[in-house]
């Protein structure tokens, strides 16, 4: 899985970052994110930061189609870049959860870091539903 993470990365950042849109990007991208808490932190971090950073580069993408394009040509690539705001969003979400989930099991799991004195109040653990 590790040896697949540079491909990956190396195909999100050389394209446009409407190109997750594309069946084998998106399929190589989610397989990964699937199985984010078996790579090594290196390879976590890399998947991320292409994740994010081409989520900021769409963003001046769509400006560029929204200023450039005639209507019908503005419409089918604003239409891309909305599907390609979605899969990225989707592929942060589940990384997300799938961190949240770890951090809770490793929590509980009662080792060195779960150790500690005093007692822990339910006001200190940090809740999403709020921000969602």
């Amino acid at each position: 899985m590790n040896s697949f993470v540079p491909g990956v990365v190396f195909s999100l950042c050389e394209n446009e970052a409407s190109s997750i849109a594309s069946h084998s990007t998106f399929v190589s991208a989610y397989s990964l994110v699937l199985n984010f808490s078996k790579l090594p932190s290196h390879a976590k971090g890399r998947l991320l930061d292409a994740l994010t950073s081409n989520l900021s580069v769409l963003r001046g993408s769509a400006e560029g189609v929204i200023r450039s394009a005639p209507s019908e040509d503005r419409d089918i690539g604003l239409k891309l870049h909305c599907t390609s705001l979605k899969i990225y969003s989707y592929l942060l979400k589940v990384v997300f959860d799938l961190c949240e989930e770890e951090a809770l099991v490793q929590g509980g799991s009662g080792g060195a870091a779960g150790k500690s004195k005093g007692k822990k109040h339910a006001s200190d653990v940090f809740s999403w539903e709020k921000w969602r």
